[in-house]
């Protein structure tokens, strides 16, 4: 599928209000989706599992 045609499929989706629905029930349910992306190995192979933290140590 083309980028352009993602682009509106998921523009459709936010303007529906499927998005907010759907952000809204990984919201209450703890995030159960996005912790398995965190958890799984990248589809490209440069690296493995989120191991290390990159964000910022306080000033």
């Amino acid at each position: 599928m083309k980028l352009e045609r993602l682009m509106e499929i998921t523009l459709e989706e936010i303007r529906g209000s499927k998005f907010a629905q759907e952000w809204s029930e990984e919201f209450n349910a703890d995030y159960p989706r996005l912790r398995n992306l965190l958890n799984e190995p990248p589809r490209d192979g440069r690296m493995g599992a989120r191991t290390t933290d990159h964000r910022r140590a306080p000033a």
